[in-house]
């Protein structure tokens, strides 16, 4: 999915959410359970199969820190669960400095 800015990143995230829930199944990012970060999380470990996320152009300082809160994708550990499924998270950027 495109990490490039935040509309492309919603839109991404509700996109994933489709797909791990067809038929409206998914809860909606705005109900009160969790960021849409969250819900997608949830929703690829509770997957019985294994899983590739790619973040695409992951450029910006402040997306990137969004993706980083306790609640984003890109958070340091998963609560502890009964998951069936075993993923991972790529994240490609275009920046250069090492500094970045």
């Amino acid at each position: 999915m495109s990490a490039r800015d935040e509309g492309s990143l919603e839109a991404g995230l509700l996109k994933v959410l489709e797909r791990l829930h067809p038929r409206g199944g998914a809860p909606s990012p705005g109900a009160g359970t969790g960021t849409p970060e969250d819900l997608v999380l949830h929703g690829l470990h509770a997957r019985t199969s294994q899983w590739l996320l790619i973040l695409d152009g992951l450029d910006d300082p402040d997306l990137l820190r969004r993706l980083q809160a306790p609640d984003g994708l890109l958070r340091q550990r998963m609560p502890r669960g009964p998951w069936p499924s075993v993923g991972e998270i790529v994240v490609t950027s275009r920046i250069t400095a090492r500094s970045a």
